[in-house]
């Protein structure tokens, strides 16, 4: 049987790796949508994510 101490790791790292996907997302779709304006959002956007991760 698992602690609780264990079941709270766990459930913490969950929630992080669930923010940090959430941000990424959100970081990519925002630099895609201001980018596309000058029409590069592909390229923005990648590097708007690879920024995020690295965060």
């Amino acid at each position: 049987m698992k602690t609780p101490n264990t079941l709270l790791r766990i459930f913490a790292s969950l929630i992080l790796v669930t923010m940090a996907a959430i941000s990424a997302y959100l970081t990519y779709g925002f630099c895609y949508e201001i980018s596309s304006l000058i029409h590069a959002s592909m390229m923005i956007a990648i590097i708007g994510l690879l920024l995020d991760l690295v965060k």
